[in-house]
């Protein structure tokens, strides 16, 4: 399935082909993370890239840039036979629409329901929910965590069942090995949450916005070691 501009890799956004050989395709994309346009490749097949063959690699990203020289970073990531899912364009795609949603828009929020319930990827990832306070239990199929509170200078991490866990952690990220959004400020006091609490439906659209931050700036295996959470803002 070829990438359309728009589609994402990992923190990579296309934003057009570069050109084209027998082992894949160079795109020209945006690094999302680091804010600068790059030249990727997209390996065709299930094998994995021998030595040669990456140098080779290496050597037709170069090549991309002295055609396009208002690329102006180039970087190289090798994947191989990883194409977008369709279900991943379509997750991010609901990630977006829900962080215009008010916790008050019910039409908006059944709607973002319904176009959940079109999703087919559960046996892979999961049906994790997002319950509200009127009793509106949403399913979010969602492979990816969407609650790191930060209170103050503490932090709680949030179980799988959307329950405050414990805080006073510095540095979440040492925690997973790799750096990770928060959610806050908050109110600036350490006793908004303590172990036991549960998300108010104020900080669910909160939640909701770092997941799709993290979306946007963790790559596919970080995203699968963080695993998922649910999330209970009927508190």
């Amino acid at each position: 399935m070829p990438l359309k501009p728009g589609a994402r890799l990992a923190n990579y956004e296309i934003l057009g082909s570069l050109g084209a050989g027998g082992m894949g395709e160079v795109h020209r994309a945006r690094d999302l993370r680091l804010g600068r346009e790059v030249a990727i490749k997209v390996i065709s097949g299930d094998a994995a890239p021998s030595e040669e063959q990456l140098a080779r690699l290496e050597r037709e990203a170069r090549a991309a840039g002295i055609r396009h020289i208002d690329v102006q970073a180039f970087d190289l990531r090798v994947h191989s036979g990883w194409v977008l899912p369709a279900w991943e364009e379509r997750l991010a795609e609901l990630l977006a629409y829900s962080a215009d949603l008010d916790a008050n828009d019910r039409a908006g929020i059944e709607d973002l329901a319904a176009r959940i319930e079109e999703l087919t990827f559960v046996a892979e990832i999961g049906v994790p929910e997002v319950i509200w306070p009127d009793g509106l239990s949403l399913p979010l199929r969602l492979h990816i965590p969407a609650a790191n509170l930060r209170v103050g200078e503490s932090f709680l991490l949030v179980s799988e069942e959307g329950v405050v866990l414990a805080g006073a952690s510095t540095l979440p990220h040492e925690a997973f090995g790799l750096p990770l959004p928060v959610l806050g400020p908050l109110d600036g006091s350490t006793d908004r949450y303590r172990p036991g609490d549960s998300l108010d439906r104020e900080d669910l659209l909160d939640a909701l916005a770092v997941a799709r931050s993290m979306w946007l700036h963790l790559d596919a295996p970080r995203l699968a070691r963080l695993g998922r959470v649910l999330i209970d803002a009927s508190a």
